[in-house]
């Protein structure tokens, strides 16, 4: 049986450890929208596309920051997430953040 309970604790010393990342995460991203959803993409929450961040965005409204969602949705045409060039919109590139916008939109529409 301590192989059970063994596999239990881990789980749940998994689960509270990505508690607490989101959490910090959520910290991360009130103070810096581009570190927030770095942190994000690195801790596995959420992978770099424009898809899945707006519905981590949307799924998510209630625990992040609504100036930062509004900062992110509100970006200039052309923003990028990735300063590389020839990324395209989808994956971070120049017009990401549109293409986030019009991810979440579809989003709030389908819910």
């Amino acid at each position: 049986g301590t192989d059970a309970a063994n596999k239990i604790v881990d789980a749940f010393d998994r689960k509270r450890a990505a508690q607490h990342n989101f959490e910090t995460g959520i910290v991360k991203f009130t103070l810096s929208l581009k570190s927030g959803l770095r942190y994000f993409i690195e801790n596995g929450f959420v992978k770099l596309t424009a898809f899945d961040i707006a519905k981590f965005l949307h799924e998510h409204k209630d625990r992040l920051d609504k100036t930062q969602i509004g900062e992110v949705l509100g970006k200039e045409i052309d923003g990028s997430f990735i300063k590389d060039k020839g990324v395209d919109a989808e994956h971070g590139g120049s017009g990401f953040f549109v293409s986030v916008l019009h991810h979440y939109v579809d989003a709030m529409n389908f819910t």
